[in-house]
């Protein structure tokens, strides 16, 4: 009930990049992962920790990566494991990573590539990003042709985002990748 409560004063609060995702569409990318017992997992940006939520409740614990204090500290309360800090500065290792990062100013491929940086060898990301990714920009083709060479993504429904806790209308695209 605490942490109900908790996470009510967050109700359209105006955090940069907090978006949460609803819960259907968590359970299909907990699928993605493809989680093994042992398995270190990593939500960065871990916002309200929903995703995190549904991972602990499968049975695995999962390390949070909030640089928001108040988020952190419901984290906390939900009893996660967690690192309050920007998650561009972590330096954890992991074998999964499920996340859902800020989307504005195409951050969400930095948080992808920095993401990749801390995967161990055999390890997988799943990702919910924007759906701008057919743009002409180098840094989106350079991001897609990465997404080419070691995974693959996959269009998410139109209004995905609609019955999240902070709903929003931005389309999206799960990124899949594998690390050699």
């Amino acid at each position: 009930l605490k942490t109900k409560e908790l996470e009510r004063k967050y109700i359209g609060a105006k955090i940069p990049g907090f978006f949460s995702i609803p819960e259907e569409l968590t359970e299909k990318k907990i699928q993605l992962l493809g989680i093994e017992d042992g398995d270190k997992i990593c939500e960065p940006s871990a916002g309200l920790g929903h995703m995190a939520d549904m991972v602990k409740a499968a049975g695995h614990s999962v390390v949070c990566v909030e640089i928001h204090t108040g988020l952190a500290e419901v984290l906390r309360q939900k009893a996660h494991e967690v690192i309050n800090e920007d998650f561009l500065t972590h330096t954890g290792q992991y074998y999964k990573i499920l996340m859902n990062p800020p989307f504005e100013n195409l951050q969400d491929i930095d948080h992808v590539n920095h993401a990749w940086e801390l995967l161990k060898p055999g390890g997988r990301i799943v990702a919910i990003m924007a759906g701008n990714k057919s743009r002409e920009t180098a840094k989106v083709k350079d991001f897609m042709q990465f997404v080419d060479q070691y995974g693959t993504w996959e269009e998410n429904p139109t209004g995905s985002f609609a019955s999240a806790f902070r709903p929003t209308g931005v389309n999206t695209i799960t990124v899949i990748l594998d690390k050699p």
